[in-house]
């Protein structure tokens, strides 16, 4: 059973199957040309035997033509090679017959070599014997006087001579058949040799036939792929971690002072004067985890590839100018003033989410009044160009080091942790912006603003620009 199943699995291989393959087509040409080169040999040996028996009956006409009738059948006898002789007189009766000397024969007439005879200078007639299985080929020519001779030829038939040889024959197609399975087996190893030795980890340092070469090429192209996108989950992983290992801090500081704060509290460990600020600390950091979550969901909701933009046409001038009012009470404590200005050439309107947009904005500007220092300005100007509308956001604070300014756009990513408690802030603001920006297949910059600062520029391409009719206004 067990060798059995070694040849199942064999004749499922790729050598199995082009062994196979050679062994029935070896086999089946040995079968057709053992049985081609029979028919043929055997036609030239028939057509070799006619001539000579046509020559020998030609010859046996020119002597018997000299000799009377009476002594035909002695010359006869004695000077013609044939296994068969007959002398016929012009009526058709046999005169002599060399294989029946004393029988009685019937007339001759009507044999079809005696007709052909009679039409032509000889006549060549194969018949076969059913009972002796054999084949006698016939030759007669007519004598001047009107009498015939004929010479017969006996061999064995096509079928009798292929039985007779069956066992030499099937001998030496066995042979050949065993040498050619030899040969089969041996060529469908060096063909399939290439392929198994493939190299799969570089599929193109391999030296393959053609064929194979485009399989090789779209494997190399897949295994490309696949380290691209592994190398693509694994830092997706390693984001969600450090993107949860974030938040469980960021959350667990404000956490820690409410419930030390609030511990106090309901122990009455804390005076009644102390109480108010106690109780200001608690909302400070409630509405810092607040805020903290609430950009968590923000940014969890950007990351659905299935979020629903709603774009409509979105006047980003108005936009900006409603933020700047929503800020008014951050802004003003610090004697910081908002300032949003547009070229009056032409006001363009952007086609995108008005809600994502909106929070773009009040992150950008957010961000700018948290790091201005008192007393200062913050420009946002809306500019239209050829090719794209952009926003830029400038403030007159600590600035940006060049290095740093694509880390500030990773979450919670803080520039000086030391001042992380002063300015507030989650540290998701301007990672939300990006996204926000990337989902309008937008961009963002950081460059320094002239004299010192920061300036955030976004910029939309054309096909997201909705032209519009309204002057511009420089507020």
């Amino acid at each position: 059973m067990k060798r059995f199943a070694r040849i199942r699995v064999f004749s499922d291989t790729l050598a199995g199957r082009i062994f196979a393959s050679f062994a029935i087509v070896t086999t089946l040409a040995l079968l057709i040309f053992f049985l081609v080169a029979s028919a043929v040999t055997y036609n030239v040996y028939e057509g070799t035997a006619e001539r000579a028996l046509r020559e020998e009956v030609a010859r046996a006409a020119q002597v018997l033509e000299a000799l009377p009738a009476d002594e035909r059948a002695e010359i006869a006898t004695d000077q013609f090679a044939a296994d068969r002789i007959t002398l016929i007189d012009a009526e058709g009766n046999v005169v002599f017959d060399s294989q029946a000397p004393d029988a009685a024969l019937s007339n001759h007439k009507t044999r079809p070599e005696i007709e052909q005879a009679q039409n032509g200078p000889d006549a060549v007639v194969l018949r076969h014997s059913e009972t002796l299985n054999t084949d006698t080929l016939y030759a007669a020519a007519q004598l001047s006087d009107g009498s015939f001779v004929r010479l017969g030829q006996t061999r064995q038939s096509l079928a009798s001579l292929v039985q007779g040889a069956t066992l030499p024959l099937a001998a030496a197609l066995a042979l050949m058949m065993l040498i050619m399975l030899a040969f089969s087996q041996v060529l469908s190893r060096r063909i399939v040799e290439p392929i198994a030795s493939l190299d799969v980890e570089s599929p193109l340092s391999n030296r393959v036939y053609p064929e194979l070469r485009p399989l090789l090429v779209r494997m190399d192209e897949q295994r490309a792929l696949l380290r691209s996108q592994n190398e693509e989950l694994e830092s997706a992983a390693n984001m969600r971690r450090e993107f949860s290992a974030n938040v469980s801090h960021e959350m667990k500081t404000p956490l820690q002072v409410i419930s030390g704060y609030a511990e106090l509290m309901k122990n009455g460990l804390v005076s009644a004067s102390d109480q108010e600020r106690f109780g200001g600390i608690i909302h400070s950091e409630a509405q810092n985890m607040r805020a903290l979550i609430d950009d968590v969901l923000t940014l969890s909701r950007l990351d659905e590839p299935t979020l629903d933009r709603q774009m409509a046409p979105v006047n980003l001038y108005a936009l900006t100018e409603v933020v700047k009012t929503r800020l008014i009470a951050i802004a003003s404590p610090k004697g910081i003033t908002v300032r949003v200005s547009t070229d009056s050439a032409s006001l363009c309107e952007v086609l995108g989410s008005r809600m994502l947009l909106e929070q773009m904005v009040y992150n950008l500007l957010d961000n700018a009044i948290r790091y201005a220092p008192c007393d200062s300005r913050i420009d946002a100007v809306i500019s239209s160009g050829e090719d794209s509308v952009g926003l830029a956001v400038i403030d007159r604070g600590p600035g940006i080091p060049p290095e740093l300014r694509e880390a500030v756009f990773e979450r919670f990513y803080r520039i000086d942790k030391s001042r992380s408690k002063e300015t507030g802030g989650t540290g998701l603001g301007l990672a939300i912006v990006k996204h926000v920006v990337e989902l309008h297949d937008g961009s963002i910059e950081v460059s320094e603003t002239p004299g010192g600062g920061a300036t955030f520029t976004v910029s939309i391409p054309k096909d997201r620009i909705v032209p519009t009719s309204k002057a511009g206004t420089d507020r």
